[in-house]
């Protein structure tokens, strides 16, 4: 595969015509601006030197003809003649995202937008190369932009784009050698529909990923979006995005009342990490209070089954995280009550197999806590 630079002239395998890179959209996606002054995402492997003439638009069409220049630029004007704003359309779309794979797993997944780490190898998940997908698990559509920090040199732009609701993007494939160049880095988002009732916040999640885990293969597990094994770290939930307005249609005026209930330090630390990292007491052990009133602010409003609902997604995606990043034991505080909270975890525990819970010591937590020990062969039952 030939290398390129910003500068340099080029011309196409797939269709007819040149232009000037421009800048490069990730590793392997080059902008090519075309003769008509557009500029084109281009795969590197559809694009040769512009000295290799002969090997033009030889990827889709037939040979050339044999014959003289003057027949060449015949047929050259022809084509360019019938290039149509559907063709260009069509030349746009990024052959790197497809639609979600989403199995029986979805229900039990929070909505959101991850990265997620899939091992070509599945027999042998510690070898071989790995993709690396950007994951659109809700109903919105986004706009990303993905940068490693090379050591501190400077943050370097991996990828950027837009995936529409329950799409999937192929960020990168990497060796094992470059798994190191993921430890560090930021994924910044936006929200975008053509019609909604409110303007979402911004996301800048920072990343930080323990790169051993890519060399244990309990590591990876099964999830939502593959049917493939693989290393999912989420960038954000849509629990944890705030919202900046809202439309004030007097007609949905009781709806928005109810919504935004999480107060604003509570999503703007969601921004910052994982809904673990802030409960984690040591690096094998996270302390979770899923009383309402630690969750939200303004609860008041809220019917019990709709407060139940609230704290449940809360410990489901606090157990997932903590399976994911290996932490060894996670307590719920859940208090007393009429036990409706404590049976529904224990239900949802009862899915999981290879987690042990048992009463939480009653000299620290009281008679209101439950603590999940999580062992290193589990399984989700579905």
């Amino acid at each position: 595969m030939a290398k390129f630079k910003v500068g340099d002239r080029v011309r196409f395998l797939s269709s007819l015509g040149c232009g000037v890179i421009r800048s490069f959209s990730a590793t392997n996606v080059a902008n090519v601006e075309d003769e008509s002054g557009f500029e084109i995402p281009t795969l590197i492997s559809d694009l040769i030197p512009e000295y290799c003439k002969e090997a033009e638009g030889t990827m889709f069409a037939s040979p050339k003809p044999q014959g003289g220049n003057e027949e060449l630029e015949v047929r050259e004007r022809k084509s360019e003649s019938k290039y149509s704003e559907d063709d260009f359309e069509n030349e746009q779309i990024d052959e790197r995202i497809s639609p979600l794979y989403l199995n029986k797993l979805r229900n039990k997944t929070s909505e959101g937008v991850y990265l997620c780490f899939v091992p070509q190898e599945q027999k042998w998940f510690v070898y071989g190369d790995i993709d690396v997908y950007l994951v659109n698990f809700s109903s919105h559509r986004i706009i990303y932009s993905i940068l490693l920090d090379k050591e501190g040199r400077a943050f370097v732009s991996e990828d950027f784009g837009t995936l529409e609701s329950e799409e999937k993007v192929l960020v990168s494939t990497i060796s094992r050698e470059q798994v190191e160049d993921w430890k560090k880095g930021c994924v910044q988002l936006m929200f975008h529909d053509d019609e909604s009732k409110e303007v979402l916040l911004p996301v800048n999640c920072e990343m930080k990923i323990r790169t051993s885990r890519f060399f244990t293969e309990g590591s990876f597990i099964e999830n939502a979006f593959f049917a493939e094994k693989a290393i999912v770290y989420p960038v954000c939930t849509m629990l944890s995005v705030g919202t900046f307005m809202q439309s004030q249609n007097k007609d949905n005026a009781e709806e928005f009342a109810k919504m935004d209930s999480y107060n604003k330090e509570t999503m703007d630390e969601n921004l910052k990490t994982t809904f673990l990292s802030r409960h984690l007491i040591d690096k094998n052990t996270a302390e979770v209070d899923l009383h309402i009133e630690e969750l939200i602010e303004d609860y008041a409003s809220l019917s019990n089954e709709q407060m139940l609902k609230v704290q449940m997604e809360y410990a489901i995606k606090c157990l997932n995280e903590a399976i994911i990043e290996n932490v060894n034991k996670i307590v719920f505080i859940h208090g007393v009550g009429q036990g409706v909270l404590k049976n529904e975890l224990c239900k949802e525990l009862n899915r999981y197999k290879g987690l042990h819970y048992f009463d939480a010591p009653m000299a620290k937590y009281g008679v209101g806590a439950t603590q999940v020990f999580i062992g290193t062969n589990f399984e989700k039952i579905v």
